[in-house]
């Protein structure tokens, strides 16, 4: 049996029905993607971060959605303590009226 030794780099190509040899930089990508690095040797992942959006003046929204049902329901923590709110707002309402009701005394000058 004849072992061509460079059958190896060859791979099948379905949409042209032909076998095509990869060329070196190709085994090299293909190589580099399998060990899971960048396809390019020269490409950096750790790249400073450029911001193209501009924050200055902004005004409006970067989405005009409304915002979402479960961002008005409490959670149940904070459902808890909605209660304790409600009667520490009814308590001072309470204590401004008698304030406001009772009767002022005159002072004598």
């Amino acid at each position: 049996m004849d072992h061509d030794s460079k059958n190896w780099c060859k791979i099948y190509d379905e949409y042209n029905d032909e076998e095509v040899e990869l060329t070196k930089d190709e085994r090299k990508l293909i190589s580099r993607m399998l060990k899971g690095e960048a396809p390019r040797a020269d490409f950096d992942p750790y790249a400073p971060y450029v911001d193209w959006f501009k924050w200055d003046n902004v005004i409006h929204p970067l989405s005009s959605a409304p915002e979402l049902k479960r961002m008005f329901i409490p959670s149940k923590w904070e459902a808890k303590s909605i209660p304790a709110y409600e009667n520490a707002l009814k308590e001072s309402f309470d204590r401004c009226l008698d304030l406001y009701l009772c009767p002022k005394e005159e002072s004598e000058d």
